[in-house]
């Protein structure tokens, strides 16, 4: 695992965050499943906003993600999703998943990568399997071998909880 903070340069940051954090952003609510979350809360759902799946940009947006991308060297994109959790009243956990599967096994999984990049600061995490836990801080990234289960919360100090999450091979050796 590799936390990196201030990945972008402060101008394109906040570049990427006014644009995520615009009233008239699209975003589409999804509900969430007792599949999705811990069965002993009521939270209702989150907001996402798919920029990228199957090789195919999914929004016009997708270009202001390039400087991420550039800088994550992604010679394979496989998903691009943003995430927006609504504060609540106290932190409420998701369930531990890894963001790719399917058909795909377990050491495949191992040559992606997963990436969340978090666009605000906020009491919210992602949190691993082992007990890990990165704490969602502007402008930081944290990368991981996809194989790797972890979850999000949501936030108790701040309206929301924003991050993008990126799945993709990289050009150079696996962290």
């Amino acid at each position: 695992m590799q936390i990196i903070d201030d990945f972008l340069d402060y101008e394109e940051f906040q570049i990427l965050k006014s644009e995520i954090m615009n009233p008239v952003f699209d975003w589409n609510y999804v509900p969430m499943t007792d599949s999705m979350q811990e069965k002993s809360n009521k939270f209702s759902g989150q907001f996402v906003h798919l920029a990228y799946s199957n090789c195919v940009p999914r929004t016009t947006f997708f270009n202001k993600l390039l400087p991420v991308l550039n800088r994550l060297d992604v010679t394979t994109l496989n998903r691009v999703k943003l995430n927006l959790q609504p504060r609540t009243e106290k932190i409420i956990k998701g369930l531990f998943h890894t963001d790719l599967g399917g058909d795909m096994d377990e050491e495949t999984m191992k040559t992606w990568t997963t990436s969340v990049y978090y666009i605000n600061t906020n009491d919210g995490y992602t949190e691993f399997e082992n007990g890990e836990k990165v704490k969602s801080a502007e402008n930081r990234i944290v990368k991981f071998q996809s194989n790797l289960k972890h979850r999000g919360t949501t936030c108790t100090d701040e309206q929301t909880r924003v991050v993008i999450n990126f799945n993709y091979l990289p050009l150079h050796k696996r962290i």
